[in-house]
């Protein structure tokens, strides 16, 4: 590592070692832990990126890094009870929000803009490694070092020098000399297990491999390192790091000792899950490559299902919503970026995944149509040729008063509702307008509580317009009406957590344009000549009517 310590020199040196870090099997467990702990904890660390910039999954590996997860001020680990008493002292200036204690969300946020890290414009792999160090004050990485608070139970630090001879796949391995995985070795484990909400690109381009250069003692390392792999992740992390080399060469002399070693479980795949494509290059089954990039097809020109699944980052389609070390070889299938499938169904599952039916294609050994895949790595677009709903403004909808009037009963609950009444306190949106004056009433609890959910995110939509008044064109719907107005067959209304809108003095398509970022991957999102469709599916969709 070199001495000096600006991000410009310090990136391109902790890309490279990224790329090249190996985890240690005796890492792999802890890590693991780790790596839950953080995704188990990742709406509050989602607060403290809201209100810095700075990723969730930063913030949950310094928590861990400096607090070991408790309950304390990020800035020292003082006690939340008062602000802090150590350096530096006072932090938060601010009295906490409920008027008793800070919370860790708040001390957080306090912390990261005290540090001046809500500034920062790169979240690169490097940049964000780099970040590490400074927080760290870049203790022991000064002197050209790799520290144990980035690097501990990597193959990037040692405690002699015959510590790289004990890597993962080998007999016996060793911890580290820290008491703490590093914070490279945590990124390492949330990257290839797909637990990012965002996948994490190189912002300095990758030297490419010569395999077809003898001399190359690199790639017949790498190939040692892969005899020794005999379960995931790190069959996940040579796909990918194959996969990043973007050469044909690689791929191909890759297959070719593939299928040499097979019988010697390179990567525990058989001969029999070796194809050859059109162009003779071979390459196992669980790895399907980027196909042709596509732009959405055009109404007339849709497939019968109008549903695309387009694949935003290298990813692993699988079986269960299990971490992908736990799953067999033929229980998942590595999926390269940009690559387009036609959906008969999606919808949200587990652990921040989405189960989607394929349409025309079976991936995998045994063929198979439903997969599980991470939310974040895919994009759907598109919805069915014959969803073209019709649902008017009702003109005389009882409007929100004081006076309760329009007693209506909702599954579930014991208490009376009203249709003058706000569906949450304070909002402007009633339960008139959610179930069309009374006449759409919902048949079970969870579409209510899907009917109280969208309210809050329409009320976040009304403020984000600037309060101006929306008007309500359809929200719940019970099948047979569903049916009737011409709405798809899966269609959200049926769940409650839809609701087909307009705001008063914007176009729709204006309204569909300023709400795409902000919605993000929350749900979905549709425009309409005379409405705007948003939805509370939890992962992102888009798609136009058409009308």
């Amino acid at each position: 590592m070199s001495s000096d310590l600006r991000l410009r020199t310090l990136k391109p040196q902790y890309e490279q070692l990224f790329a090249t870090c190996q985890l240690r099997r005796s890492c792999l467990e802890p890590t693991g832990r780790i790596g839950q702990e953080i995704l188990q904890r990742q709406g509050d660390y989602g607060l403290v990126e809201r209100q810095t910039g700075v990723p969730w999954w930063f913030v949950g590996i310094l928590h861990y890094r400096e607090l070991d997860f408790r309950d304390a001020h990020l800035h020292n680990g003082d006690s939340l009870s008062n602000s802090t008493i150590r350096y530096p002292q006072g932090r938060p200036t601010a009295p906490p929000a409920n008027g008793q204690q800070y919370t860790f969300v708040e001390s957080a946020i306090d912390a990261l803009r005290w540090k001046q890290f809500h500034t920062a414009k790169d979240h690169s792999i490097g940049a964000m490694l780099w970040g590490f160090e400074l927080w760290n004050g870049f203790r022991d990485a000064k002197g050209g070092n790799n520290s144990e608070y980035l690097w501990n139970g990597t193959n990037h630090f040692s405690s002699s020098q015959h510590w790289n001879q004990w890597l993962v796949g080998n007999s016996v391995d060793f911890y580290g000399q820290g008491h703490k995985i590093g914070a490279a070795a945590i990124v390492w484990y949330l990257y290839y297990q797909g637990m990012l909400d965002q996948p994490l690109q190189f912002a300095s381009p990758q030297p490419s491999v010569n395999w077809q250069q003898p001399s190359n003692t690199g790639s017949i390392q790498f190939l040692d390192l892969l005899r020794g792999y005999g379960k995931l992740p790190h069959q996940d992390a040579a796909l990918a790091w194959l996969q990043q080399q973007q050469s044909p060469s690689v791929l191909t002399e890759f297959a070719r000792r593939w299928q040499d070693d097979a019988d010697r479980k390179l990567v525990s795949v058989g001969k029999s899950a070796v194809v050859q494509l059109p162009n003779g290059t071979q390459l196992p089954t669980n790895v399907v490559l980027q196909q042709e990039s596509r732009k959405p097809e055009s109404r007339g020109t849709l497939p019968q299902t109008g549903v695309r699944l387009r694949v935003l980052s290298d990813t692993l389609f699988k079986t269960s919503t299990q971490q992908s070390y736990q799953l067999k070889d033929s229980e998942k299938v590595f999926v390269k970026a940009d690559t387009e499938f036609e959906i008969t169904s999606d919808q949200l599952a587990e652990n921040k995944h989405i189960q989607i039916v394929l349409a025309n294609v079976a991936l995998g050994t045994p063929p198979r149509k439903t997969w599980y895949v991470f939310c974040d790595h895919v994009d759907i677009e598109g919805t069915e040729p014959d969803n073209v709903p019709k649902d008017e403004q009702q003109s005389e909808l009882i409007k929100i008063k004081s006076d309760k009037t329009g007693p209506i009963q909702l599954p579930g609950y014991d208490k009376t509702f009203y249709l003058s009444e706000a569906i949450i306190t304070g909002g402007n949106f009633s339960w008139a307008e959610a179930t069309k004056n009374g006449t759409r009433i919902p048949t079970h609890k969870s579409i209510v509580e899907d009917i109280i959910r969208i309210a809050e995110v329409m009320q976040e939509v009304r403020e984000y317009f600037g309060n101006r008044p929306i008007l309500v064109n359809s929200w719940y719907r019970d099948p047979v009406t569903n049916r009737q107005v011409g709405g798809a067959t899966r269609s959200r209304h049926l769940s409650g957590d839809a609701v087909d809108f307009v705001v008063e003095g914007i176009s729709p398509m204006s309204v569909n344009k300023r709400l795409d970022s902000w919605w993000g991957s929350r749900g979905g999102l549709a425009s309409a000549s005379s409405f705007t469709h948003i939805d509370g599916r939890g992962y992102r969709a888009r798609w136009s009517y058409g009308f």
